[in-house]
């Protein structure tokens, strides 16, 4: 990041599926930074399934990284004859989940440093018609 930067973690974008053999209380924590942001209750048949997390602008630690944990929970019921080597729950994060950073720069950035801050798979579509800079207003 280009220095003097104030960069803060806005939204998670959280893709899942969420499969269960058996009904049972289970949900996701999600904590930034040691502190708990979201819990999301899971009912065992979703698949695809987006969830949307303000991170409230959680600002990096010393400046360098923000720890990102994941903390899952589920209750298995007395009804039930499990296998300990796997419950039968299974939830998947999904590649496509992303996380949206805010990059507050003192004055504007230069094209290095804006195509520096992109990520790699981006596209830039630019109009059909021919650009222009707009006229200039006299000074009064």
């Amino acid at each position: 990041m280009p220095q003097g930067a104030d960069i803060s973690a806005s939204e998670l974008t959280l893709s899942l599926d969420d499969v269960s053999a058996h009904d049972a209380k289970r949900s996701l924590e999600i904590l930034i930074n040691d502190r708990v942001v979201a819990a999301i209750p899971l009912d065992g048949h979703s698949m695809g399934r987006v969830a949307r997390v303000p991170l409230a602008g959680a600002k990096p630690r010393g400046r360098l990284f923000s720890k990102l944990a994941f903390l899952y929970s589920g209750a298995a019921t007395q009804d039930r004859c499990i296998d300990v080597r796997y419950v039968g729950d299974s939830l998947t994060i999904r590649p496509e989940s992303a996380i949206a950073i805010e990059v507050d720069l003192p004055e504007a950035p230069d094209v290095g440093t804006t195509a520096a801050l992109m990520p790699r798979d981006v596209v830039v579509a630019l109009p059909r018609r021919p650009l222009y800079a707009p006229p200039i207003s006299p000074q009064r």
